[in-house]
């Protein structure tokens, strides 16, 4: 199922950068999860992982990431949920 209005309304009131522990509280993860997959962006240099820009010492997730995340999941899930009802 794609995003609907509220669910995008709400995202949009969102800081156009968050913490980890924010982004991870919005995807509905672990802070210890969203830290792994924000290093894992790092080492694998945005190939898989939580997008995330490194401001000094200091992590920080684009709002327009989580976004990203969110209506990919959301395709995924609603194709995943066509090609079992044409079964």
């Amino acid at each position: 199922m794609a995003l609907d209005d509220s669910q995008m309304h709400a995202l949009e009131a969102l800081p156009l950068v968050l913490t980890v522990a924010e982004a991870a509280k919005v995807l509905r993860i672990s802070t210890a999860t969203g830290y792994e997959q924000a290093h894992r962006w790092e080492a694998t240099e945005g190939a898989e992982g939580l997008p995330v820009l490194r401001l000094g010492r200091v992590l920080h997730v684009p709002r327009s990431a989580v976004v990203r995340l969110l209506e990919t999941a959301t395709a995924r899930d609603d194709a995943a949920t066509d090609g079992r009802g044409a079964a």
